[in-house]
């Protein structure tokens, strides 16, 4: 150990030597290639059997390999077409991908396809990480119920229809629908509402939400609906349109007589201000718990004359005491309502015009169905008025009232069916159906130019009463039968013309006349008293007598069989036996007695003949124009 050992061998075939920690100090010289039992180097100083020096050897590539690469990279090099197979080196692959690739931004306006930069599906997830992040669904909400736990992004699914006061904190009053979402803004310490049904305009209001607030959001908004759910609405205090909004468009509608509002105090229903236009329709309104006579269930003064339109509406009281609509606005439509033991259903007064009142049920109401006070220009037709035994005073009571019309109506049981009163003129009542009121069927109190035609009137007290107010008013062709008292009981102390059923009748204390114009422009007219008779046509203007055979025939004063005159002929078989006829062959002197002559024509002449039977046909108004009077005298 620690020794140094010198070996000097020469000439030797093979030797074998086994030493061991044995270091050798020199190199030991052999000849080439002549080392063997050499295997593949572990650490950096062993022998190898084979050592490399160019690229290719390093690569491990034997020289066909070499040979081959270079070969590839040539024609990579020289590639110009997709041919070829290549579209890019890749470099401007690389370039080109990261290019359209990026956790960055996405400008989508800016998108080219080629150099702009698209999100990476990184980029992708972590915006929808953020949003999904921002807002967490946390259950469903009754808006009947205080509002629910709050955190930030918090939304809840709104799962009936309903009202939610303000919180205190921000959140205003509001009306919520089903799928409506409720999201905590932790901002601003408040909840937001997504709208998912109807929107803001339409506002759908549960029993017990306030309906009031409804009225006062859609008068911000403007315009739009509120529809009452099923139930009973009871309100206590009334009910204002037009506050907010003077010109505000809006609907309140349900679903019939289910939709009910409930007044649970004395007070109006509806306070119409001011509107630009408003539909009531299908609800019901219920005042049996009013006090006051003549509280209004529905009050129109819309000051600025907005539409409105209340339409299939049930106005229900059991006490006789409430008005169902008060109007005092213009253009105003009452249809297709019913109204039960009010006091007065409909009341039309001063500021009203261009009302249309149609297609209305009245039963048994305590004073009268219909009334109109100082409003001119109101249509009242097609209506049914149930008095249930005179219970209800009057159908329809007018009073100062021009220029309407009270047509088509059927009334049964009243006191009066129509009482027109206080000056009421120029008004037309036509085609109603009047049964059993047992006063009148017609009253006409105060009023002047009124037309009474065509109404069937039976089993009333008087048919028609006039009083001592009612002059110049027409009264023509009206059925009446079965009065217990007159047909038409005239009581005037002006004059009315009348014509009923057994025709024309000339009433006491009136200065009445039938009223024949002259004055004719047109060849072959006339004005009378006509019989219709078989005349063979006989020409216009001449004189006819009877035949033997019944029919008439051209008269002639020389001939006893062919006399005497009966009228004269106006054409399509009609005679003229009174009256005035204008025929421009007519040659007469102004005021002569006119006379039949021998050949069957008129002259103002006396028959010139011996044996000429005379007789005076009548008078000569003026050349052309004959006053009949026939004289059996001849």
């Amino acid at each position: 150990t620690g020794q140094l050992i010198h070996l000097h061998i020469n000439d030797i075939m093979k030797m074998s030597l086994s030493v061991a920690g044995l270091t050798m100090g020199i190199p030991i010289a052999m000849g080439a290639n002549k080392i063997t039992g050499l295997g593949n180097p572990t650490n950096a100083q062993d022998a190898t059997t084979k050592t490399y020096t160019n690229t290719e050897d390093d690569n491990h590539q034997t020289a066909a390999e070499a040979t081959a690469a270079a070969a590839l990279a040539a024609h990579h090099a020289g590639a110009t077409d997709e041919h070829d197979g290549i579209y890019d080196t890749s470099a401007e692959v690389s370039a080109k991908a990261n290019a359209k690739v990026s956790n960055t931004v996405y400008d989508a306006a800016a998108w080219n396809n080629i150099t702009n930069i698209a999100p990476s599906k990184d980029a992708v997830r972590d915006v929808f990480v953020g949003l999904t992040g921002a807002v967490t669904y946390k259950g469903i909400w009754d808006p009947a119920d205080a509002y629910p736990a709050v955190g930030k992004g918090w939304w809840y699914l709104v799962s009936v229809d309903g009202y939610h006061a303000a919180d205190g904190l921000g959140t205003p009053a509001r009306w919520y629908e089903i799928g409506d979402w409720i999201i905590w803004n932790d901002t601003e310490t408040e909840w937001n509402i997504l709208r998912n049904v109807t929107g803001d305009n339409i506002l759908r209001v549960s029993p017990g939400d306030d309906i009031q607030i409804a009225i006062d959001k859609i008068e911000g908004i403007g315009e739009g609906t509120i529809v009452l759910l099923p139930g009973r609405h009871t309100i206590t205090t009334k009910l204002d349109i037009g506050d907010i909004n003077a010109n505000v468009n809006l609907t309140i509608e349900g679903f019939g007589d289910v939709s009910e509002i409930y007044m649970n105090a004395d007070i109006k229903t509806f306070d119409i201000n001011n509107c630009g236009s408003l539909v009531f329709k299908d609800f019901k309104i219920d005042v049996t718990q009013v006090t006051t006579i003549g509280m209004r269930s529905i009050e129109c003064i819309a000051v600025n004359d907005g539409h409105i339109t209340i339409e299939n509406i049930f106005f229900s009281d059991d006490g006789g005491i409430s008005y169902g609509v008060y109007i005092a606005s213009k253009d105003v439509i009452v249809r297709n309502c019913r109204f039960h033991q009010m006091n007065v259903g409909i009341y039309a007064t001063t500021g009203g015009e261009k009302v249309k009142i149609y297609e209305n049920y009245f039963y048994d109401l305590s004073d009268v169905a219909i009334q109109l006070l100082n409003i001119n220009n109101v249509a009242i037709f097609d209506n049914y008025i149930d008095g249930n035994v005179e219970n209800t005073n009057q159908g329809v009571y007018i009073t100062n009232v021009e220029y309407s019309a009270i047509n088509d109506n059927y009334m049964v049981d009243c006191v009066i069916g129509i009482y027109i009163r206080l000056q009421s003129d120029r008004n037309q009542v036509s085609d109603n159906t009047i049964v059993s009121c047992s006063t009148a069927g017609i009253d006409i109190d105060v009023g002047d130019y009124n037309s009474i035609n065509g109404n069937m009137l039976t089993g009333n007290g008087d048919g028609i009463l006039l009083e001592a107010g009612a002059s110049n008013n027409f009264i023509s062709v009206n059925m009446i039968e079965n009065s217990t008292n007159e047909d038409i009981d005239d009581n005037s102390d002006g004059t009315n013309y009348i014509v009923d059923s057994a025709g024309v009748t000339f009433r006491d204390n009136a200065n009445s006349a039938i009223v024949i114009k002259n004055h004719f422009t047109t060849d072959h007219r006339y004005h009378g008293v006509v019989i219709d008779i078989e005349n063979g046509n006989l020409g216009f203007g001449l004189p006819g007598y009877i035949s033997a055979n019944n029919t008439v025939a051209q008269a002639d004063c020389d001939d006893v069989s062919k006399m005497p005159v009966m009228g004269v002929s106006v054409g399509d078989n009609k005679m003229l036996i009174q009256g005035v006829i204008y025929d421009a062959t007519y040659a007469f002197a102004n005021g002569a007695v006119v006379y039949c002559q021998d050949n069957g024509i008129l002259n103002d002449a006396l028959p010139g003949n011996v044996g000429d039977y005379v007789q005076v046909i009548g008078l000569a108004i003026d050349a052309d124009t004959l006053l009949v009077n026939i004289s059996l005298e001849y």
